[in-house]
């Protein structure tokens, strides 16, 4: 009787997990399926590029024009709607790696 009643329950368990991976497959064709995260688009009016230039002494270069510059998206040619030459001060921050790994190539980060 132990034996019947151990068979009828693998029975009944894999006829349990026939219909759960039927009852997924079934919500998955209905569209119960996780939907796709929602895209945003947006355009852009304005990009801007803070540019430096120097020389090869690496003198600050401060007499350039719109025409001097020329800006490509994806290989093509961009008009420059709005050129703005500026002095304004910059922020510049300078981390330098002293560990034990750099002991060998140090003098070369001094320089």
């Amino acid at each position: 009787m132990i034996a019947s009643f151990l068979s009828i329950s693998r029975l009944q368990l894999i006829i349990l997990a026939c219909l759960f991976f039927l009852t997924i497959i079934a919500a998955a064709s209905n569209g119960y399926a996780q939907q796709p995260e929602d895209v945003i688009t947006t355009e852009t009016a304005l990009v801007q590029l803070n540019v430096g230039v120097v020389d090869r002494q690496g003198n600050a270069i401060t007499t350039l024009a719109q025409n001097d510059f020329a800006v490509f998206e994806d290989g093509v040619r961009r008009p420059i709607q709005h050129f703005e030459a500026t002095d304004r001060p910059f922020s510049l921050v300078l981390l330098l790696d002293m560990s034990g790994s750099t002991v060998n190539f140090r003098q070369q980060i001094q320089q």
